[in-house]
């Protein structure tokens, strides 16, 4: 039960960056070409896109490489919060990175115990 509420919580802290970006790179800045906007939020995306498959599989070298990928998203979000008008997107991208490091953290230690009861 607590393996998959945590893994939920993660998916939820993913898609809340992917909500994040997605707005703030398409709806308030951004380049004015959308083939430019879509490059850029698959760039920005990239690095949580490659450890989604071990998450849902529940492997916990994902669960710790998408706690450390997380780190990313919250220096970028701190970097936002300085521009007054990406203030809030920098915000949620901080409370949303924390959250995912904290839940994938906590994730890989559960996962790591249970396969070692199970031993």
């Amino acid at each position: 039960m607590k393996i998959k509420f945590l893994q939920l919580i993660c998916l939820f802290c993913i898609a809340s960056l992917f909500s994040a970006m997605g707005v703030f790179r398409f709806l308030i800045d951004g380049p004015d070409s959308r083939l430019a906007q879509l490059t850029l939020f698959l760039v920005q995306v990239a690095p949580l896109l490659v450890f989604i498959p071990g998450l849902l599989r529940l492997k916990p070298n994902a669960c710790v490489y998408l706690a450390l990928t997380s780190l990313l998203y919250f220096t970028y979000g701190v970097a936002q919060v300085v521009d007054p008008r990406s203030l809030w997107f920098g915000i949620g991208e901080i409370v949303a990175a924390i959250g995912l490091c904290t839940c994938a953290s906590l994730l890989a230690r559960s996962l790591r115990e249970s396969a070692a009861n199970t031993s």
